[in-house]
């Protein structure tokens, strides 16, 4: 096609003309400004850009192309991720104010601290007194918080070495998993209509977040009790009972106390195990979110690997603040667990060690 001075329209995309397969290299004929010879080549092509990427929010790895410049075309794996990091860029912001929206890199204190840090401090770790590379040394927050808007005054950021960095990181994981305890129950107490600036709620997030560590103790594997056994020389014991161990744990379901008490009775084999350690076991797993009937066999699971006695057997006796709640009039209702190893199946046994553990009328 011709314009009206005679000459060829370059813009026109009519009638077939000649082509190179970007995949094959292959010469073709087709109208506009096709790519591709074929399907096939194009799906070898499409497949050959496709990656592996990490999503920006979750850190989970999905599939995705290579654009033309080289980059991913993509950030987030969802829409849901797409969302989460806008809120938490929003949060940044409100707190950096508009020098911390960027989440990496926003605000001249984010991106200045560590060199005003190295020319206040050096390059020598405060921890270990060694004297590294620039390299070889990171900008520590004394309070844990280093995101834009946080404090980056000189008395909060000190230096240290990778090695010494690298032994604080439970504390930071624990520092980071309050503020999302935290950040989590204000949310709750704005859904239900409460001002959270009211001085009796204000504290109440940190609050909650300093219980739940206690409470939740248990879920860490690194506070697994250290258990000390004995060995048993008098082979003459017949049967050892604990009884009154109290315990208090959090009901899985509905994240309300039950607590109780907890009766075990073993008949030692080659080894005997302290009273106290007994406790100690039954604490760390009550410390975490819980079921009673999984509670008592996690217990008796552990001391029986250990002990591996003759027979054992755990009773436990507690109240669910749950039921409580939904019914006043079930204040003294127990319910009661109970798990056998050994020679306790035997019913001589098993009578014996329950009428030991039976409160006086």
């Amino acid at each position: 096609m011709v314009d009206q001075t005679g000459k060829k329209n370059p813009n026109w995309k009519g009638g077939k003309s000649s082509h190179s397969c970007d995949w094959c290299g292959e010469s073709f004929r087709a109208y506009g400004t096709q790519r591709f010879c074929s399907r096939v080549c194009y799906n070898e092509y499409k497949a050959s850009k496709t990656i592996l990427v990490t999503c920006s929010m979750c850190g989970k790895e999905f599939k995705d192309h290579v654009c033309n410049k080289d980059k991913y075309s993509k950030r987030y794996c969802s829409r849901g991720c797409v969302y989460a990091d806008h809120e938490y860029r929003t949060e940044i912001s409100k707190k950096g104010g508009r020098a911390g929206a960027n989440k990496r890199w926003g605000g001249k204190a984010w991106r200045t601290y560590r060199k005003r840090a190295i020319d206040a401090y050096g390059t020598t770790c405060g921890v270990c007194g060694i004297t590294y590379d620039e390299d070889d040394v990171v900008v520590h927050h004394k309070n844990g918080k280093n995101y834009p808007g946080s404090d980056h005054s000189l008395d909060n950021l000190m230096i240290m070495c990778r090695r010494c960095h690298n032994q604080l990181a439970p504390l930071h994981a624990k520092i980071l998993g309050d503020q999302k305890v935290e950040q989590a129950v204000s949310k709750m107490i704005q859904s239900l209509g409460l001002d959270p600036e009211d001085p009796n709620l204000k504290d109440t997030p940190r609050r909650i977040a300093t219980l739940f560590e206690e409470m939740f103790s248990g879920i860490d594997p690194n506070n697994a009790p250290n258990i000390t056994l004995f060995d048993n020389e008098d082979p003459a014991y017949d049967q050892i009972v604990s009884t009154g161990a109290d315990f208090m744990s959090m009901c899985s379901h509905h994240f309300m106390p039950f607590f109780g008490s907890a009766y075990f009775g073993y008949i030692p084999g080659k080894k005997v195990i302290g009273l106290s350690k007994i406790r100690r076991v039954i604490q760390y797993f009550a410390h975490r979110p819980q079921l009673q009937e999984r509670l008592t066999e996690q217990v008796i699971e552990l001391l029986d690997s250990i002990l591996q006695p003759k027979g054992c057997m755990l009773v436990m006796k507690a109240r669910h603040m749950c039921v409580i709640l939904k019914d006043p009039s079930q204040l003294n209702t127990e319910t009661v667990t109970s798990a056998v190893r050994g020679c306790f199946r035997e019913a001589a046994v098993k009578q014996e060690f329950l009428s030991l553990i039976q409160k006086p009328t």
